[in-house]
């Protein structure tokens, strides 16, 4: 089968991206139905909410504070909202809504079994050719490593707990590389329906069931829930980059496929959102036939430089926070927390903007020598 379009896989990537297109193209998903494996905890800030551009009965809880656990003392992290914890599931159910509406054809039960950069992709049910393959296939990166658009990555499997129990917080709880291995394990209340989500991320995936039992056990011990049950587990991988190549031939890599996500936290919702808005004005033009598939992906690549830019360097970063297992992390969150400029240094942090928003405080004077004076603290030795 000839197609204008094929997006190789019906995630959040595949899904959204789907769902800015005016037609002409075709989803090929493996699963029988969307949303399925669960394994995002769904967190975003509310300007990644605004790139969505979805209904708000998608959000299930909004959170002003996040508590950065740091031994026995705690930075708050606070902001109007801080973040949003979406349904993921309902989520993808209304993209393939808004696909179907826009005429992209979702085709479930077909996996992809091969693909080339000539823009052949050979599945179960046959092979189709494209002008132009967008690989959305999500963290297995199965082609994109075969193609060479991903050679290195920092992966962490993340384990989570939906539970039921009662919640005696309104805030997100984190601790870094406590119960996880150069990561962090976290709560996510939702007091609303008296549930919450615990998770914890490791390198050994035979630890982590080890982990997030002791992770439930200190969070009824220090009173933030009680009388909890597992109503189901699910996680996955958790990519941390770095970002791979963004092309290669007639196939572009998008999302998990190409290691898109935040290395700090993980998460790949934010970025998604940002180059799936860059992306589809350019498939539209060329699905219009005003731009050709050389055109789309030389176009796309230079709009979304200062995205990669900012995730390479973010990259970084997180490598030198996490390392020794959060050693250099809690150093500056002690220091921040001695010289008491949590707030100062956090309150002008964007959730999902991280490293934008650190650039661009920088720049400010007062908060260069906040910075400085927590760096100072932290490398001298007690």
């Amino acid at each position: 089968m000839n197609e204008k379009l094929i997006i190789v896989g019906g995630g959040f990537s595949g899904l959204f991206l789907g769902s800015l297109l005016r037609g002409n193209a075709i989803i090929l998903e493996e699963h029988s139905r969307i949303g399925f494996p669960e394994h995002c905890a769904g967190i975003i800030s509310p300007l990644t909410f605004k790139l969505l551009n979805i209904p708000s009965s998608l959000i299930e809880s909004k959170f002003y504070y996040m508590n950065i656990h740091i031994g026995d003392s705690t930075i708050t992290w606070s902001g109007e909202p801080l973040a949003l914890k979406l349904d993921r599931v309902n989520l993808e159910s209304y993209l393939l809504d808004r696909c179907l509406k826009n005429g992209v054809d979702v085709k479930f039960k077909t996996r992809v079994l091969d693909l080339n950069e000539n823009g052949a992709v050979v599945t179960d049910r046959g092979l189709f050719r494209s002008g132009l393959v967008i690989l959305a296939e999500g963290s297995k990166r199965t082609f994109s490593r075969k193609i060479g658009l991903v050679k290195h990555c920092k992966d962490i499997i993340g384990l989570q707990a939906r539970l039921k129990c009662k919640v005696y917080t309104e805030a997100i709880h984190v601790f870094p590389c406590t119960y996880s291995e150069n990561f962090f394990s976290w709560l996510i209340p939702i007091k609303e329906v008296g549930e919450a989500v615990v998770g914890v991320g490791g390198r050994r995936k035979s630890h982590l069931k080890m982990y997030l039992k002791g992770l439930i056990k200190n969070l009824e011990r220090i009173k933030l829930i009680d009388q909890s049950k597992i109503i189901r587990l699910f996680g996955g991988i958790i990519i941390r980059g770095p970002v791979g190549k963004l092309s290669k031939g007639r196939i572009l890599g998008i999302g998990d496929a190409v290691q898109m996500s935040k290395p700090i936290s993980g998460g790949g919702l934010y970025p998604i959102a940002v180059a799936s808005k860059l992306l589809a004005d350019k498939l539209n033009l060329y699905l219009d036939n005003r731009l050709n598939w050389f055109e789309v992906l030389n176009k796309y690549e230079t709009d979304i430089k200062s995205l990669i830019k900012s995730l390479k360097y973010s990259h970084i970063l997180s490598e030198f926070l996490f390392k020794y297992n959060c050693k250099f992390l809690r150093k500056i969150l002690e220091g921040m927390i001695k010289l008491n400029l949590s707030h100062d240094i956090l309150g002008k942090i964007d959730y999902d903007e991280h490293f934008i928003s650190l650039i661009r405080e920088s720049l400010n004077l007062k908060y260069q020598l906040n910075m400085a004076g927590i760096m100072v603290l932290s490398l001298l030795k007690r």
